[in-house]
């Protein structure tokens, strides 16, 4: 009896086996499973995190308004669906050929016959009128005519300048007499300084291209290339150098600045190439005087270096390298701007978003303690900065570091 039991007792022992080692096989493959999801959540997030910012981007709010307790919701109108019997879209039309303007060599000033003229009279002192010699009047003997096209508010007008040309009529030797011309920018252009001033505003200030400003001359009669405005602004920039210079020295000793820039097409045969347009703005008022625009090709930080190659004190600016590197020499103190900090945890989609909407919050209160500052006095402004804001500063800047996000925000 004793052996036939533990002949059975075999076969049940091995299943026992088999089972145990396919269940350790099951938490095996199970375990797998789980990491495996494990990784797909964290790559879905990921990807939902990029396809949210992507989203915000394209149909988002430019202003980084904060909204609290936002829900996705589908946007679905009823009644607007798409026909599927509707004709295909017709196929773009063939552009038209561009036709090549008409090179014949000559940007003459064009003017109506009806422009009306301000004449000036520009004589010499009566004293000078007389021979030095023999004391005989001198006899006018002509006059030397220019005609400079010039601009007042609302309206241009030909400015005629007379200037009567003198001749002793006993002595040749003595040779004819006239009063200079006032000084100008280009004493041989047809341009009125008043000219191209406007045209300097129209084109820097109100951001008019070159050929709309011609438009706007050709609706009073008045034709000026693009060519030949392209060739006085050019000469009005090298003429405006010292001022330039002297601008960008006063911002500099100010040892307050701001500092940023930012890319621009430059049109080149074939193509657009990218440049930079460097902007300093500095003075010691509390909206800075002095704004310089300094045009590059590249973002090279031999750029900035060069252009704050003596300054001293304070600047402001983002967290672009060239700057980081500025901010380790000697005698410069650096201060990073918040509305780049603060973009970093706008721009977060997951993670602890309670934290993130506690970072927002003190750094709107660092803004609203500001606008109160500007509106005090220099000495209250910086009492209040010291008392109400390096707290608030120091708090973040702990905080953020506790949480391991000094690479991108605080340094």
């Amino acid at each position: 009896m004793k052996t036939t039991t533990k002949t059975l007792l075999n076969p049940l022992a091995s299943e026992v086996e088999m089972l145990r080692a396919l269940l350790l096989k099951v938490e095996q493959e199970k375990a797998q499973i789980s990491q495996e999801f494990s990784r797909l959540q964290e790559s879905y997030s990921e990807v939902k995190k990029q396809l949210d910012w992507l989203l915000r981007q394209i149909f988002g709010k430019k202003s980084e308004r904060v909204v609290s307790d936002t829900q996705e919701i589908q946007l679905e109108l009823e009644g607007f669906s798409v026909d599927p019997e509707s004709p295909p879209p017709l196929p773009p039309s063939e552009p038209k050929p561009r036709r090549k303007p008409v090179r014949n060599g000559k940007d003459a000033i064009k003017l109506p016959p009806d422009l009306p003229v301000k004449t000036t009279v520009i004589d010499i002192p009566e004293e000078d009128k007389f021979c030095k010699e023999t004391g005989l009047p001198l006899v006018e003997i002509g006059k030397e005519v220019t005609h400079k096209l010039a601009h007042q508010p609302g309206s241009y007008f030909v400015l005629e300048i007379i200037r009567p040309k003198y001749a002793n009529p006993n002595s040749e030797e003595q040779g004819i007499v006239c009063a200079e011309l006032p000084s100008t920018i280009f004493p041989k252009c047809r341009a009125d300084d008043s000219l191209l001033a406007d045209i300097a505003v129209k084109k820097f200030g109100d951001h008019l291209p070159l050929y709309r400003i011609s438009d706007i001359l050709q609706r009073d009669g008045i034709g000026i290339s693009r060519k030949l405005l392209s060739q006085w602004m050019g000469h009005c920039g090298v003429a405006l150098t010292p001022l330039y210079d002297e601008m960008l020295k006063r911002a500099l000793e100010s040892g307050n600045i701001f500092v940023d820039e930012s890319p621009v097409n430059i049109q080149n045969v074939g193509r657009v190439k990218k440049g930079y347009m460097w902007v300093i703005i500095g003075g010691n008022e509390a909206n800075p005087s002095y704004r310089i625009y300094h045009f590059a090709e590249s973002r090279a930080h031999s750029h900035i270096f060069e252009m704050l190659s003596t300054f001293k004190g304070t600047f402001h600016s983002d967290k672009y390298a060239a700057y980081e590197t500025l901010a380790k020499k000697e005698g410069v103190i650096w201060n990073p701007c918040f509305a780049h900090i603060r973009r970093y945890f706008f721009e977060v989609e997951s993670g602890d978003l309670e934290f993130r909407s506690w970072v927002l919050r003190k750094i709107r209160y660092l803004y609203m303690l500001e606008r109160v500052a500007w509106n005090r006095s220099p000495e209250e402004r910086l009492k209040i900065r010291l008392e109400k804001e390096v707290p608030i500063i120091d708090e973040l800047i702990q905080k953020i570091k506790d949480k391991g996000c000094k690479r991108k925000a605080f340094a």
